[in-house]
């Protein structure tokens, strides 16, 4: 088991730690060269929406077990100035923003996004990244 990373999210350069971090628990869990670039992509976009809104974030990578998969979420809490705008869903906003990586990309590089939380207390999206479990075996 990888124990969870924490990261806040406050600068330019701690984007590049969530990305270091993110690469290096999808190398240990098991994931190719290409799903760990596509990993350490998602999460450099999502550590740069949490940048450039105002207010506090973190992103938590994380091992996870669902089912027969095995994989990795990244978590990412906000302040609740980072929903400051009310009228736009967190979601929404991590789709907006623009960057040098395509806006849909964390979405699009991800198995899945799901939005936990979204209150006056911050809001929190959680996307993943599905490996088949190692001791399970695969079919042709």
């Amino acid at each position: 088991m990888v124990a969870p990373h924490v990261v806040s999210i406050r600068s330019e350069y701690d984007i590049l730690a969530a990305r270091i971090a993110a690469r290096d628990v999808a190398r240990r869990i098991g994931f190719n060269a290409v799903d760990q670039a596509r990993i350490a992509i998602a999460t450099t976009e999502l550590a740069q929406t949490l940048l450039s809104f105002p207010g506090e974030g973190c992103i938590i990578i994380n091992q996870v077990y669902q089912g027969p998969y095995l994989g990795i979420e990244l978590v990412v809490e906000a302040s609740p100035g980072y929903l400051e705008d009310d009228v736009t869903p967190v979601e929404q906003r991590l789709s907006q923003r623009a960057s040098t990586v395509g806006p849909n990309d964390s979405r699009r590089l991800m198995d899945a996004v799901q939005v936990d939380t979204v209150d006056e207390a911050g809001g929190r999206v959680t996307v993943f990244k599905w490996l088949t479990h190692p001791t399970e075996s695969v079919s042709a």
